[in-house]
């Protein structure tokens, strides 16, 4: 009787042990949509405004977003995986020579690895 009572124990609280474990990533997972959301809302405007990419996400700070967030699903505000451009200006004689790169930044997305990194 009393290894039932425990067994039974047991079991319940292992389903309340993943009925938490379910809510917890439902609230990362919308924190990370709502992240991902800001942050392009962000690109976005900022490209309406200057008429180009910013070059980081730090340079949305703090007109286009009050800080960089912490990335949700890694606890870190410098996992995010950012999808870039890179362009070379042409010097005046039209050549490529010694020109200096510049990166934009086009969008971003979780760096936590799959399913995330889609988002």
């Amino acid at each position: 009787m009393a290894r039932r009572a425990l067994a039974a124990a047991a079991v319940l609280l292992c389903l309340a042990a993943c009925r938490r474990n379910e809510q917890e990533r439902a609230i990362r997972d919308a924190a990370l949509k709502a992240y991902l959301a800001e942050m392009r809302a962000g690109i976005k405007t900022f490209h309406q405004e200057h008429g180009r990419y910013p070059h980081s996400l730090e340079e949305l700070v703090p007109k286009h977003l009050r800080r960089i967030p912490v990335d949700p699903v890694t606890n870190s505000h410098d996992t995010w995986r950012l999808t870039t451009e890179e362009v070379v200006p042409q010097n005046a004689d039209f050549t490529t020579a010694a020109a200096k790169t510049q990166t934009f930044v086009l969008d971003v997305h979780s760096g936590a690895g799959a399913p995330y990194s889609s988002w």
